[in-house]
Formats: structure tokens, sequence, C-alpha cells
């Protein structure tokens, strides 16, 4: 034990300064030890000296260590999160100094590695989707989809083949959920796998960016399910010649689309059997009457020419 000088209480050796010529404690503890220092540095002379010290190498190394220690870290975080630490970093990042090295932080593979990370991270995906919930977000998509950007933004996107893709199955889900039907997410690329590239009523074969539509074989206004087993490849609204899928409709195909159907295709050939034939008679008659004409023709000419 070793009496303070200062403050008369009697202290461990641990509690004292070593005189590293002498090997043994001195002075005072380092309670006062401490007091006077913070004393000290409140005089202008006292903080000249501590800002000569802490630009020294010594005294940039030591601040080093306290900054990447744990306790430095700690104390750094408590007083960033004060209303003074918070003014004090504002300051610093409005200032010529702290643009200057936030642009060269953001162009660092280390900046760059860091956003990658927090991009794919659970906190990052968490925070978005409570974002994208609230009010503020809501009138911000709003407000900009009734922008001139946002519109031509908007056209562009619903001109493309993604766009195009994303709308359909939109419409599809909306109307299966209108109807009250079963949904399972499926692509476009499954259906058109599916059916092998063609149109399940006709036949016709589809490029897969042709103008074929992904048809409800039973629609969803009788029941039918918004799932790939309900899905099939048919003509569109856009393909020429035919259009299977507005064609049937709201219909049951087979027991109330394709029997319509099947009944105009068997009237149709029926006249056009019809009107092949009658022109075929015709000409039948025709040539039978040519050939009556021909033959009297040759028996006058045999009768007025002399026999040689």
């Amino acid at each position: 034990m070793r009496v303070c000088p200062k403050c008369g209480t009697a202290r461990p050796l641990g509690m004292f300064r070593v005189d590293k010529r002498r090997n043994a404690p001195q002075g005072r503890c380092r309670a006062c030890e401490r007091a006077y220092q913070r004393e000290a540095n409140k005089t202008p002379a006292g903080r000249a000296s501590m800002r000569r010290y802490r630009k020294s190498a010594k005294g940039r190394a030591k601040d080093e260590r306290h900054r990447r220690s744990a306790k430095g870290r700690a104390t750094q975080a408590r007083a960033n999160k004060s209303p003074a630490g918070r003014a004090s970093i504002r300051r610093y990042r409005q200032s010529a100094k702290g643009r200057a090295t936030t642009k060269r932080y953001e162009s660092s593979e280390k900046s760059r590695a860091h956003r990658e990370a927090y991009e794919r991270s659970e906190k990052r995906r968490a925070r978005r989707a409570a974002y994208n919930r609230s009010e503020k977000a809501r009138a911000g998509q709003a407000a900009y989809n009734r922008s001139e950007k946002g519109r031509v933004k908007k056209a562009a996107y619903r001109r493309s083949e993604k766009g195009k893709a994303a709308y359909r199955a939109k419409d599809h889900r909306r109307r299966a959920r209108l109807a009250g039907a079963y949904h399972e997410p499926w692509s476009r690329q499954q259906v058109y796998a599916q059916s092998a590239g063609r149109c399940v009523w006709c036949n016709r074969a589809f490029a897969f960016n042709g103008t074929w539509e992904a048809a409800h074989v039973i629609p969803l206004a009788r029941g039918g399910a918004d799932a790939l087993d309900n899905l099939a490849v048919a003509c569109g609204q856009q393909t020429t010649g035919r259009r299977c899928n507005q064609a049937q409709g709201h219909r049951m195909p087979y027991s109330e689309w394709l029997p319509e159907v099947h009944a105009v295709v068997l009237a149709t050939w029926k006249a056009m059997l019809y009107d092949f034939w009658t022109e075929v008679a015709v000409s039948v008659v025709m040539l039978m009457a040519l050939s009556a004409y021909a033959a009297v023709i040759l028996v006058k000419l045999t009768a007025v020419l002399p026999a040689t």
C-alpha cells in the first residue's frame, strides 16, 4: 500500500505510476492524476499542449489504437448518437473535407463490397418491404406515375416483352381473384413448353414471341383454376385469321364451344362441296354440248368435201 500525497488515501501500488528508472511507484495516485489532467486541459496552455500531442506520431498512434479498440468503438458510438455528435457529423459531411472523403470512399472497392452485402442482407429486404408498405412510399410512387417521366417509362415497359408478360400475368391474377378461382404461379415459358408451341384448338404453330395467348381451357368464370394444368397456348387477339381464345369466350370447350365450332365447320364444308360439285356438273354439261356441236360440224364437213 502507498499513501497518495495529494488526497492522503492509502491505495494499492497498482494505482500509482511507476518510475521506470527506479522501478518504483511515484507521485500522486491515478485518480488524482486524471483530475489534475482534466483541469490542466481546460487551460489555453493545456489545450495547446493536447493539440501538439495529438498531431505527433505518438499521439496519432495512440488515437488509432483507441479507435480500433472495443472501448473506443463503444465510446464513438455513444458520441454519434448524442445530439452534439449528430450535429458534428452533419457539419463534417457538409464541409469540403467531408464531401471529398465521402466521394473517395464511395468510389472504393470496400464501399462497393459493403453496399452489395447490405443490398443482399435480410435487414435491407425488411426495411425495403416496410417502406414499400408505408403511406410515404405509395404517395411517392403515385406522384411519379403521374409525372411525364413516369408515364413515358411505364409506356415503354408495357411495350417490352417483359412488361407484356407481367401485365398478362397481373390480368390473370385479377380475373382469378374476381372469380374466386384457385391460383398458383406460372410463366409463359412453362405454358409454351407444355403445349409444344401449338394452339390447343387449331394446332397452329407459334414462335415463343408470337401472337399466342395463355388461354384457360376451363374459363375462370365457369370455375376453372388459374394454374398450369388449366392453361394452354391459343390463337390470340393479334393472330391473323383465327382468334381461338376470343372465340371461346366463357363457354365450356367440350360441351358448348367445340360442338358449335364443329357444326359451323360441317355446314361450311357442305356448302363448299355443294358449290364445287355444282361447278363440276355445269362444266360436264358444257363439255358434252361442245362435243355434240363438234360432231355435227364434222358430219357437215364430211358431206361437203369430195371423197378422195
